[in-house]
């Protein structure tokens, strides 16, 4: 594959991209910097006409307005379920919207337009109005117009039939219309923040415009009052009627607990009936029976043990409980004692003792008598108290027996009792909100809503305002202004500085070059003047490239333009000439070999001598030139070459290139334009630099962009700019 496709190769890959294409913060500045006579005299233009068409053309307009207050507290009768709180709710915002939609309804502004008569103001009612100038225009038209060809128009609409009378609009339409102008113009307002609605009205007429606000109010005021007069209205005759079913079921129920009474002889008892009374003593009879038998029983059995022990104590006698017992005992201890003394001191043969010991025996027996006696008694009391207990459960069960075939009847009664109860509640507050509905009076106050204020007929117009319109007029005129100043700057593709340069493209140029006044060309100016400013610049442009070179000075340069007519072969013969008269060996190559000039800029005869070396048929160090003017080298071409491509990618270029710079301090070539030659981008890669030569106020931004971008995907190194003919 050849070099030259390589390189085609390489830039359809995707050469760098360059920011430059965006116009940046900066360009526009300047742009509009430069511009600003242009900026100013379209916004005082602009501010003018505004403000004298405000004045003299646009209809004063007034506005005004009225306040209203939406009051949430809200009188309210439980038992009615809402008839009356209907509007009571936690979020107030849904009311005051619904108020707003009120406000700007149908029949409230029908109401207004009738008061006051809007259908007969000229503002509101478009037929009374005169015709617009356009309608105007098109029946003078039609007047003026033979009929056979204005009959035509007629039948499509393009001009208004004047053979036909016209008809008054409806009253309907008419008053339609009024609605819709009213509607137009009022504003209702609500921030959804307050409770606060605002009505505004704008008009022609301050009056008028006072008058439709302070309307709206009035009638919004009266409809509210109405509905709350109705809804009291409403309420009272709906608790008066819920009243007169509430004694009424009051009364059947207290006939029916009455009848129930009768019919079963339920008397009222503190237990609440006489059967249940009878239950609650028998019940407590009971339990004291069951009780006494108990102890009886128990009695009984501890003293038949005593019984049959035959030992009386003291503990037994208590549990006997017999005085006579207690008694006996008593002689018994007192006579055991003497018979134990008598024992002691007469003996048991001595008569004393012996009738003592018959006298503790007859004790003895006395007491188990009176034991026995008394244990019959006791068993007696344990047998009636089982009788009792036995005849109370009888009759408990029968009185049982009885009262379950009242429990039903019971219940049933309890429960119209409590129903009777509820009934009477009911009743206390259906009488408490009787009582409040008939004391409160229904006026503006209880309406829901309150007048903060009216509206005032306005003394200034809310529009236009001439001064804003003016000061919009000047906005709007600068904004033209620059508008039009940046598509002049777009239009404009030229550099005429290097800041130009540097905005566009990002680059900022190592030189300027003057632009010539007298006949000669540049090269012919250095050798002139070797101290001349274009000798200084380019010695500049030398220098400023040797400290670009990235580490390395560099040995070859080409200079090449955007397009034709800007100057690049020029500043490559001069370059040159500038590096010999300086002392530098420098070797001119002609690269352009489509169209050749370096001859004709250097004023020497026509020579072959590069075509010949890259042909093959010589070397190059026998074809060299000699400058007459100064040192410099040259290997020129005598005409256009039709195989410029195929010469200039060939080995022998590069073997050429590679011993000049063996040979010489500087080898310096030009080329075709970037833009009509691919050859070029050969170049670009052999040589150490490229110089891209941008002629001022000649050179089209796209195209040096464009060069930029072909030149840095084929160069090796970053490419440099040379600003030719600046002014």
């Amino acid at each position: 594959m050849s070099e030259l496709a390589l390189l085609d190769e390489r830039f359809e890959k995707g050469p760098p991209a360059l920011e430059d294409a965006a116009v940046t913060p900066g360009q526009l500045l300047r742009t509009l910097r430069r511009n600003w006579p242009l900026i100013l005299c379209f916004g005082l233009l602009f501010g003018a006409a505004a403000y004298a068409y405000t004045v003299a053309l646009v209809p004063k307009q007034y506005t005004t307005s009225g306040t209203l207050s939406i009051d949430m507290e809200r009188f309210a009768v439980p038992a009615l379920q809402g008839a009356l709180s209907g509007e009571a709710m936690p979020d107030p915002m849904p009311l005051v919207r619904s108020e707003v939609q009120i406000l700007m309804s149908r029949s409230l502004l029908q109401e207004v337009a009738d008061e006051l008569n809007l259908i007969a103001n000229p503002e509101f009612n478009s037929s009374l109005r005169p015709p617009p100038l356009m309608e105007t225009l098109k029946r003078k038209i039609a007047g003026a117009l033979p009929l056979s060809v204005a009959q035509p128009l007629f039948d499509t609409g393009l001009l208004p039939d004047i053979t036909k009378p016209e008809l008054p609009a409806p009253q309907a339409v008419l008053q339609d219309g009024v609605i819709g102008s009213l509607l137009h113009n009022l504003s209702i307002i609500n921030d959804n923040r307050s409770l606060i609605i605002l009505v505004q009205f704008t008009s022609t007429d301050p009056k008028t415009a006072a008058g439709v606000v302070n309307s709206v109010i009035k009638h919004y005021m009266a409809d509210k009052a109405q509905g709350r007069v109705s809804a009291n209205t409403d309420a009272n005759s709906e608790l008066s009627r819920r009243v007169v079913e509430a004694r009424s079921e009051i009364s059947a129920l207290e006939r029916k607990i009455a009848d129930t009474r009768e019919k079963y002889n339920l008397v009222q008892t503190r237990a609440g009936s006489v059967g249940q009374q009878q239950l609650e003593d028998l019940s407590s009879a009971l339990t004291r029976a069951s009780a006494d038998r108990a102890q009886a029983v128990a009695n009984y059995q501890r003293a038949s043990a005593l019984a049959r022990t035959g030992v009386v104590s003291n503990d037994n006698a208590a549990v006997l409980g017999s005085s006579t017992i207690s008694a006996l005992r008593d002689k018994e201890a007192a006579a055991d004692r003497h018979v134990a003394q008598l024992a002691t001191t007469l003996g048991v043969g001595h008569p004393q003792y012996r009738a003592a010991q018959a006298e503790l025996t007859s004790l003895r027996g006395a007491l188990a008598a009176e034991a026995q006696r008394v244990t019959a008694s006791l068993g007696a009391q344990a047998d009636a108290a089982r009788a009792r207990e036995t005849d109370l459960q009888r009759q408990l069960e029968i009185a049982q027996k009885n009262a379950g075939g009242l429990a039903a009847v019971q219940s049933e009664l309890q429960q119209l009792e409590r129903d009777a109860e509820s009934r009477r509640n009911v009743l206390q507050t259906l009488l408490q909100g009787e009582a409040q509905t008939a004391a409160r009076k229904i006026g503006p106050e209880q309406s829901g809503v309150r007048v903060v204020s009216t509206a005032v007929s306005p003394a200034f117009p809310a529009s236009p305002k001439p001064k804003l319109a003016g000061l919009l007029g000047m906005l709007s005129g600068f904004a033209f202004g620059g508008l039009l100043s940046l598509a002049r700057g777009r239009r404009d593709n030229g550099f005429a500085k290097p800041n130009d340069i540097r905005s566009a493209t990002g680059l900022a140029p190592l030189a300027v070059i003057p632009r010539l006044t007298g006949g000669s060309s540049l090269a012919e100016r250095v050798i002139v003047n070797p101290s001349g400013p274009e000798a200084e610049a380019l010695r500049s442009l030398r220098t400023r490239l040797r400290f670009s070179g990235q580490g390395s000075v560099p040995r070859s340069v080409l200079f090449v333009s955007s397009a034709a007519a800007e100057g690049a072969a020029e500043i490559t013969a001069a370059f040159a000439r500038v590096a010999a008269i300086d002392g530098l060996r420098a070797l001119l190559l002609e690269g352009d070999l489509r169209e050749p000039s370096l001859a004709r800029i250097m004023k020497l005869p026509p020579s072959n001598g590069l075509v010949e070396t890259l042909q093959g048929r010589e070397h190059w160090q026998d074809q060299v030139q000699q400058d007459r003017q100064t040192s410099l080298d040259l290997l020129l071409v005598a005409g256009a070459q039709p195989a410029a491509n195929q010469l200039l990618d060939s080995m022998q270029l590069q073997n050429l290139i590679a011993e000049a710079r063996d040979e010489y301090n500087l080898l310096v070539m030009d080329s075709q334009p970037i833009g009509s030659a691919t050859q070029t981008m050969v170049l670009a890669n052999i040589v150490d630099t490229v110089v891209l030569v941008v002629g001022a106020k000649r050179a089209k931004r796209a195209e040096v962009r464009e060069a930029i971008r072909t030149l840095t995907a084929a160069s090796r190194r970053p490419v440099v700019m040379v600003l030719n003919m600046a002014a």
